[in-house]
């Protein structure tokens, strides 16, 4: 999700859902790698390694990165990275099966 407004303090139960509801105003998601615009969910496969799910919000010098809609998340993750003026990260472990 980028363009999250710089008041938000907490984002909605299922905010990341496809169609995007109950995204803040002015926020925008890009298409995931299910191929829809959303969040697809942590889906490590049955037999995969325990592993660990990085969470980074960004703080940036930009209210908007003047994404399109249609863009890939590649161009939203080089914006970011040209506007970032701060930054925070959850490491959250998975309960993967071996």
């Amino acid at each position: 999700m980028i363009d999250i407004p710089a008041d938000v303090r907490h984002l909605s139960l299922n905010a990341g859902e496809k169609g995007g509801e109950k995204m803040p105003k002015g926020a925008q998601m890009q298409r995931n790698d299910f191929g829809y615009i959303g969040f697809g969910g942590a889906c490590p496969p049955p037999d995969a390694p325990k592993h660990n799910y990085e969470i980074t919000v960004y703080a940036l010098d930009v209210e908007s990165l003047g994404v399109p809609a249609d863009g890939a998340p590649a161009l939203a993750g080089y914006y970011i990275l040209q506007h970032r003026i701060g930054e925070a990260q959850l490491i959250a472990p998975t309960n993967a099966r071996k």
